[in-house]
């Protein structure tokens, strides 16, 4: 059983649907674990739709070396690869496949025109979610390990660790924007991971908390002669 990140509803597709798909894509058969890439002439990337006929994929965005399942893929279903997004297949599939220039004249089908919008999309709409995840999670290692540096600063292991510093300043410090240095603080906050005091006090009441919280790859090691 293959579960969605976001349900992709099955298109009923009428008879004239199917057969203006199998007249304008071509049918092509991949095995399990085959994947579908962008397509590139020269130096231009060639964007493809696909169409699955029957079996199951993974749409997968890629980024900085990292993968993200987008949504899985099932019979009746559209996708597009282009940019950062590829295909996997995780059983033997039946697809059919167009190329984006070559899809223009089946625009004018509005049933036709109406399941690829939809799917664009959705599919838009994941991976600016995705990409939003993976910006936030970078400015959350920023602020983590700056409160990390704090503590070497001071070069004690004593915890709670009481320092003066507002939201601003710890966000000039950092390059963020106020409002999100802010939001990152109510998660450390809510995580018992540093206190909020009076005035513009923090109060940091957990290191180990807090390396996991960065993912620091660095053992925290505060000696008397750093």
């Amino acid at each position: 059983m293959y579960f969605n990140r976001l349900k992709l509803e099955t298109n009923h597709i009428r008879q004239p649907i199917f057969d203006l798909i199998d007249e304008k894509f071509s049918l092509k058969k991949y095995k399990k674990g085959e994947v579908i890439y962008p397509e590139y002439d020269g130096h231009v990337e060639s964007a493809k739709i696909i169409f699955i006929k029957s079996g199951y994929a993974k749409s997968i965005f890629y980024d900085e070396g990292e993968e993200f399942i987008l949504y899985f893929l099932e019979s009746k279903n559209i996708d597009i690869i282009g940019g950062t997004c590829i295909i996997e297949f995780l059983e033997d599939s039946e697809v059919y496949e167009c190329e984006m220039s070559e899809i223009f004249s089946t625009l004018e089908n509005t049933e036709f025109s109406q399941m690829l919008l939809t799917s664009i999309i959705k599919k838009s709409v994941l991976e600016r979610r995705i990409i939003k995840n993976l910006a936030f999670g970078k400015c959350k290692k920023k602020v983590a390990y700056f409160l990390i540096d704090i503590a070497l600063y001071f070069k004690t292991q004593n915890l709670p660790l009481d320092f003066e510093m507002s939201i601003s300043e710890l966000a000039n410090f950092v390059g963020l924007k106020r409002q999100t240095v802010s939001a990152i603080c109510s998660e450390l906050l809510k995580q018992n991971i540093i206190k909020k005091t009076q005035g513009k006090h923090f109060v940091i009441k957990d290191i180990e908390k807090l390396k996991v919280y960065a993912k620091y790859d660095i053992d925290l090691e505060i000696k008397d002669n750093i």
